[in-house]
């Protein structure tokens, strides 16, 4: 139970880390860059929660098979985003929109966080987590692949326009 909180004020720590760091700022960013950071994180979170498996293999055998199915619609959202936003060798974002993104993000996750808090005092949190284990690990799994896919699939992009594609705003 401690790691699901864990992940939660992780991601909360992050959003406002980004937000402060101003890590939305995208002139100049590399986005094969922003993609290793993305994977770095997934794999942290992936591991996490196949530690939480304590080895149960039907815990990890459903995650994974949940992971190999989402990671393909995911992968391809992604790819047809990306195709939509670049611009030679540019990607273009708009700053109001992530501005806005990052403000719900945080306001879901202050939303979330008192879910949890009064959810764990009940003592419901875990008999929840206990018994959706493998849905955590399955959702990692797919934020995985589907890293690893775009990985991949940016490699190709980058050598087909002979340059790295650059992140920048509209």
């Amino acid at each position: 139970m401690l790691s699901y909180i864990f992940f939660g004020f992780g991601m909360l720590g992050f959003i406002i880390f980004s937000y402060v760091a101003k890590l939305h700022k995208f002139k100049g960013t590399r986005l094969k860059m922003r993609m290793h950071y993305g994977l770095g994180a997934s794999l942290f979170f992936t591991l996490l929660f196949v530690f939480q498996s304590d080895g149960e293999m039907e815990v990890m055998v459903k995650g994974l098979l949940l992971g190999l199915i989402l990671s393909i619609p995911l992968y391809y959202y992604s790819k047809k985003w990306m195709n939509k936003r670049i611009d030679g060798a540019t990607i273009l974002y708009e700053r109001s929109q992530y501005k806005q993104n990052l403000k719900e993000y945080l306001l879901w996750s202050i939303f979330s966080i008192i879910l949890v808090t009064i959810l764990s005092a009940k003592g419901l949190l875990e008999q929840i987590l206990e018994s959706t284990r493998w849905l955590f690990l399955g959702l990692c799994f797919s934020w995985f692949i589907a890293q690893v896919l775009i990985l991949f699939y940016i490699n190709k992009l980058e050598k087909k326009l002979g340059a790295p594609i650059i992140e920048d705003e509209k």
